[in-house]
């Protein structure tokens, strides 16, 4: 059973980013300080991490079920719609490019990349503001994310969207290494891409330093 365990990680999981945010003196986001005031180009490198973390996780499956047929894992993300399901939960996804399920796949799964790098962004902001750019939280970070998100999309959410992934590749250590790919890279392309200034708005107004004048 795969489910216990899910669940035990994704308590520690939480457990660590609290702990590490008390140990830092940070909190979430307080009434005063408002994420939406982040910058545009904060956002827009969350989104192009995700596209980037997505293309690499997508990557590795296919190359990872190339026995099965490349396109394996892009159309069993695309039988999240009804209509290009195959008859019966026995039948397994096609292994080749069919336009239908493999371009849905395909979008599916960048969306879902961008959304959870917007998430990421989020708590990276939230959490370790000064962190951000540091090559150990990324790599850190991004495992944490990664092991996150295979609990709740990978294993929780899928249940309920799209049982052909559950049947045909949640089990399997591909999956999970699929998404630890996913969480260290976008987490990566965020840390070199970020700067100083994209996260000023974490401190509240009257926090904020008064630049001096010549």
């Amino acid at each position: 059973m795969i489910e216990p365990p899910a669940c035990v990680l994704f308590t520690i999981g939480v457990a660590i980013m609290l702990v590490a945010a008390e140990k830092e003196g940070l909190a979430m986001v307080r009434n005063d300080r408002d994420i939406g005031d982040l910058p545009r180009e904060w956002w827009a490198k969350c989104i192009l991490a995700g596209l980037i973390g997505g293309g690499a996780m997508i990557l590795y499956l296919m190359g990872s079920f190339a026995s099965r047929g490349a396109w394996f894992p892009v159309n069993a993300i695309g039988a999240t719609l009804p209509a290009f399901r195959p008859f019966g939960y026995s039948i397994p996804p096609s292994g080749a490019f069919v336009p239908g399920p493999s371009l849905f796949g395909l979008g599916v799964h960048f969306v879902l990349s961008a959304l959870w790098a917007v998430l990421l962004g989020i708590a990276l902001a939230a959490f370790v503001p000064g962190h951000v750019r540091s090559p150990l939280w990324a790599t850190l970070g991004g495992l944490l994310w990664g092991a996150l998100l295979w609990v709740f999309s990978g294993l929780m959410l899928v249940r309920a969207l799209d049982p052909f992934v559950v049947v045909n590749l949640a089990s399997t250590s591909q999956y999970l290494i699929g998404h630890l790919i996913y969480g260290v890279v976008t987490a990566w392309v965020i840390a070199l891409t970020a700067r100083r200034q994209d996260l000023t708005i974490m401190f509240a107004p009257e926090e904020r330093p008064v630049a001096r004048k010549p």
